[in-house]
């Protein structure tokens, strides 16, 4: 094998080693990087989301808030004039947010009839917009004992604000109104610690459709907005819309989705879909005032998708490491034809010298500074001591035992041997001169 084969084949190999490792642990760690990230993505999208509901419906709450704290000064008002201020006031409220469906209110009896003394027992007054026109229904209800489980019981027990799961209610019954899949918020009327009643608002819960389809970080990506009891509020399938999570992903059930939402807790999961395909799932709760029912943002990744982009990388680097070892080929073979031509060359003048040629016409081009910049300049001065040994010799050889020769060093054996054998010819000259001279005479 030849010595550029050598050097091409020892220092390309070990470096391509180095190189594919380094390049695949690379590759490779950021792939499963890539789909970490990908994944802290998809929670952060679903989270800023679950902030934006949370916003939106705070502020419906901080309506029922003001209307709350005004309430409380009940007592001021004149039973007589009460009732038509309050209906002024929810339609006030109604009229300014076109997006409310109606506002409602809920008074325990004992407080607005001194001579109720039952703890249970409620007059409702609901303002509903009905073709354009704002209607008052005015009830009592719970007169025989409270309704134990509904949302205003929990509140009234609890005092905390409402949030309740989606329920359709047809408005304008009367007209063939549709039926509205709607919610409700609520703030309750705390006078001196006790539970007076209620103040609310039925909002339609296709406000939202616009913010969850805008939730995509990724294509194919698509969201839920999901109840505390894990109905399907908005989704990018409006015929899913009303519908349990669970009819749509069954295999939410095992990963105890419906416990999680209840919780209001922020869990990432991995689930097969019904077509065997795995997808990354983040829910995030929305937790709205002090409501214990908390909603929740699903946000489903195909992994496929996450994978792809991760396998988009992956080619791209690959291609990238595949030009780099070519490069780096093409640099070892110029790097080893550096070193190999001079040494090819050199091996030729000591062939030539093996044969006893001496061809000055072979020097090398020596311009660099290096090793085989010194071995050349060497072998250059070689060349030119030989070529002045036998211009010497050959003078020598014609009689001329006065030609001028100097030794490299002291240690200059063949130049040394040279001058020597000069010196012993010019001694043996001048002895011929004197035995001819000896013999005229």
């Amino acid at each position: 094998m030849r010595i550029r084969a050598k050097i091409f084949l020892f220092i390309f190999i070990t470096s391509f080693l180095v190189f594919a490792l380094v390049i695949g642990y690379i590759i490779f760690d950021y792939r499963t990087y890539s789909i970490e990230e990908a994944n802290r993505q998809a929670t952060a999208y679903a989270r800023h989301a679950s902030t934006f509901i949370k916003s939106t419906l705070e502020q419906d709450l901080a309506v029922c808030a003001t209307l709350s704290q005004g309430f409380k000064d009940y007592d001021k008002i004149p039973g007589e004039l009460r009732e038509g201020i309050y209906k002024d006031v929810l339609k006030n409220v109604l009229n300014a947010h076109q997006e409310y469906l109606s506002v409602w209110m809920s008074w325990e009896l004992r407080f607005i009839d001194k001579s109720y003394t039952q703890k249970y027992g409620r007059k409702r007054t609901v303002a509903v917009r009905e073709s354009g026109t704002v209607n008052f229904y005015i009830d009592t209800t719970e007169v025989y004992g409270d309704s134990y489980g509904s949302p205003y019981y929990e509140s009234k027990q609890s005092g905390n604000d409402i949030l309740m799961n989606p329920y359709y209610y047809v408005y304008s019954q009367t007209e063939g109104g549709d039926s509205i899949l709607e919610t409700s918020v609520a703030k309750p009327i705390i006078i001196d610690t006790e539970f007076a009643g209620i103040v609310g608002i039925d909002i339609t819960l296709s406000r939202f459709d616009d913010i969850v389809e805008r939730i995509k970080p990724f294509d194919g990506s698509y969201a839920y907005l999901l109840s505390n009891d894990g109905t399907i509020i908005s989704s990018h399938n409006k015929i899913n819309v009303g519908d349990s999570i669970a009819k749509v992903y069954p295999g939410f059930v095992q990963a105890d989705v419906y416990g999680k939402i209840k919780e209001g807790r922020s869990f990432p999961f991995e689930f097969n879909d019904s077509t065997g395909f795995s997808n990354f799932v983040s829910l995030e709760p929305v937790f709205v005032g002090n409501s214990p029912s908390p909603w929740s943002v699903c946000l489903i990744v195909p992994s496929k998708i996450i994978e792809e982009e991760a396998q988009r990388y992956f080619k791209r680097s690959l291609a990238i490491g595949v030009i780099g070892i070519f490069i780096f080929s093409i640099i070892t073979l110029l790097i080893a034809r550096r070193i190999t031509l001079p040494l090819k060359r050199t091996t030729s003048i000591l062939k030539d010298l093996d044969k006893g040629i001496i061809d000055v016409s072979k020097k090398l081009k020596v311009r660099s500074k290096d090793e085989l910049a010194e071995m050349g300049r060497s072998l250059n001065n070689l060349l030119d001591t030989l070529q002045k040994t036998a211009d010497f010799a050959r003078k020598i050889g014609e009689g001329n035992f006065n030609a001028h020769y100097k030794a490299l060093s002291e240690h200059d054996v063949l130049g040394n041997a040279l001058i020597d054998m000069q010196l012993n010819l010019q001694k043996g000259q001048e002895l011929e001169e004197i035995r001819q001279l000896e013999r005229k005479s």
